[in-house]
């Protein structure tokens, strides 16, 4: 028979997911809230202005009240089900771009833990450089970090180094252009599709549910007027919230930058200093929890170092 106890304790296992998973989710979370707040507001707004017609339509006895009811109803139903293929399109797509926009986060600092934890079982473990790695400077002086330590290792002596004047001068984090470029892209894609497809669910919702409205109705020349002009006010709040939405994008953009800034900073500078000498020297960095493992990797790393070579 099976334990029901155990069972449960081996899903609850299952749903524990890594920090750099968890990362990933949190991130593509922040890319989907954005879109789905400005449609919200938009449909509260479209709901808003159709309640203002129909109480229109009423009072002027225009048309059936129940009948109207059961229009709106069904038809905003059947609007929401038709919907629903495409935001799971677009559900799809931006999980797919939150869970790239963090490998490239969690990328360089892995591939550090990946070399450092090769390197303290096998000699022969090689650091080969991303190509498509955005971080330049932590690329160009992890490269120089680690040849200067293979070369310590090798004489099984190891002594502080001298660094470059470039590199000394560095004491806060950096602007990586390539890297901050290749994100705003990225984010720049999501901004465009969720912008044509907020524009489109709205106006086409929009338009369907006037026509639905005033199908049975004779409209004179000014409710035609009327109409004409409330469709370009909320077309016009539809841009506002698209831009809106895209100056959140940016915001954001620059809020997720300081997500690989910081640790990169943090283990370059570690870096730093163990080269030139404080050997005691080791990274740690409190939140960034997707950095912890190549981090201790990397920790785990300079006590090998420390242990197998004279000072």
């Amino acid at each position: 028979m099976v334990d029901k106890k155990s069972v449960v304790n081996w899903l609850i296992g299952r749903l524990k997911f890594s920090d750099e998973i968890r990362f990933r989710l949190i991130t593509s979370g922040k890319l989907s809230l954005i879109p789905i707040i400005a449609l919200l507001t938009l449909m509260s707004l479209l709901w808003l202005i159709l309640s203002i017609n129909y109480t229109f339509f009423e009072l002027s006895k225009l048309a059936s009240v129940e009948v109207s009811k059961d229009l709106y109803f069904n038809y905003l139903i059947k609007s929401l089900m038709e919907l629903i293929p495409y935001l799971l399109v677009f559900a799809t797509f931006v999980l797919c771009s939150g869970i790239y926009i963090g490998n490239m986060f969690i990328r360089p600092f892995k591939q550090i833990g990946v070399y450092c934890r090769e390197r303290v079982k096998n000699i022969n473990a090689v650091y080969d450089l991303d190509f498509f790695t955005d971080l330049k400077l932590l690329t160009s002086f992890s490269e120089y970090f680690f040849n200067g330590i293979e070369n310590a290792l090798k004489r099984k002596k190891i002594e502080g180094l001298s660094i470059m004047q470039k590199f000394k001068k560095i004491h806060s984090p950096v602007f990586e252009r390539n890297f901050f470029i290749h994100l705003f892209l990225v984010v720049g894609v999501i901004v465009i599709i969720s912008g044509m497809g907020i524009y489109f669910i709205c106006a086409e919702t929009y338009m369907d549910l006037i026509r639905l409205s005033v199908g049975n109705i004779q409209m004179d020349k000014n409710m035609r007027i009327f109409f004409d002009r409330q469709n370009e006010i909320f077309l016009t709040v539809v841009w506002i919230v698209i831009c809106i939405q895209s100056f959140a994008y940016i915001i954001l953009c620059i809020r997720l930058y300081e997500y690989v800034a910081v640790p990169s900073f943090a283990i370059f500078s570690t870096m730093r200093s163990f080269l030139s000498g404080r050997f005691d020297s080791r990274v740690h960095i409190i939140g960034y929890k997707y950095t912890r493992g190549p981090f201790r990797d990397f920790n785990k790393y300079l006590d090998f170092v420390q242990q197998s070579c004279k000072k």
